[in-house]
Order: C-alpha cells, then sequence, then structure tokens
C-alpha cells in the first residue's frame, strides 16, 4: 500500500515550487506562516467585527419664513414641522455670518437647515430657539442695529 502523504511531503521536497501539490493552491489561499493553524499556546484574534454604523440621511429643509425684528434687535427663523419636536434633539450651530438647525428626526434622518450666509452679521453667544408645538423659531440676535432687508447675503 501507498502512503500518500509522503508522496505530497516527498513531491514538495523535491520539485519545491514546481510540485503538482504546492502550483495548484490559488495565491489567495496561501497564508503567511504566522496566520498558519497551529495547536497548542495561546490563542491569536485575528480580527472583529465592529458593528456597522448606519449613517443618518440629512433632509435639508428649504421651506422656513422669517422676521427682522427690530425692536428687539433679533431675526427670528420659524420652521414648521408636520409633528410635534423635541427639544432635546434640536442643535444649533450660530456663527457669526451662518447658521446651521439640525433636529434627529428619526434613527435614520436629520433635517438641517443651512443658511450658509446671513446677510448681516450676529451675535452666536446670545442666539436661541424656542420651540413651539409643530414649530421651532430661532432667534439670531443682530450684531449691530441694522435692518436686515434679506437674510441670505447675495451678491
Amino acid at each position: 500500500m501507498v502512503d500518500r502523504e509522503n508522496l505530497v511531503d516527498e513531491s514538495m521536497q523535491l520539485k519545491g515550487e514546481n510540485s503538482y501539490y504546492a502550483s495548484n493552491v490559488p495565491e489567495e489561499s496561501k497564508l503567511p506562516d504566522d496566520k498558519r493553524i497551529t495547536s497548542g499556546g495561546t490563542p491569536l484574534l485575528i480580527g472583529t467585527d465592529q458593528p456597522h454604523q448606519l449613517q443618518k440621511r440629512i433632509i435639508p429643509i428649504t421651506a422656513y419664513s422669517w422676521n427682522d425684528d427690530n425692536a428687539n434687535k433679533k431675526v427670528a427663523v420659524y420652521i414648521e414641522f408636520p409633528e410635534s419636536v423635541n427639544p432635546s434633539q434640536i442643535h444649533c450651530d450660530y456663527q457669526i455670518r451662518s447658521l446651521v438647525m439640525s433636529y434627529n428626526y428619526s434613527d435614520t434622518e436629520i433635517k438641517r437647515l443651512t443658511i450658509p450666509r446671513l446677510n448681516r452679521e450676529i451675535n452666536p453667544a446670545e442666539s436661541t430657539f424656542k420651540v413651539r408645538k409643530n414649530k421651532v423659531i430661532l432667534y439670531l440676535k443682530k450684531a449691530k442695529d441694522e435692518n436686515w432687508p434679506l437674510l441670505e447675503f447675495r451678491n
């Protein structure tokens, strides 16, 4: 009876990479020596599965109204929603000449109002927002007591 395992070993030793047994192993199947299965010793972690983070879809808010409140030196921006709004899900980023309001609408969606260039400067530290039943009102504190003919700067 022929010992097939010894024939494989003998062929590998005599012919090396040209051996039938070595040449018929796809390159992607070959593992480096440090990753081959060994018996005994401490187990080696070769990888972990990280849970895939779903990226939320951003829905731009394009419908809003605004008002120049000269008496209080503020500009009010009104954003209507079809449902009640949770104030803890609102985040406002006020900058001197820009505004971003984000509403975490659901686990998969963020509704966002972005005004990249306001018509005049605001005081970000004194700008606030309030939540009413189906509405968010952004109060932009004016940096100077000036009339705002437009909310967004236009060339």
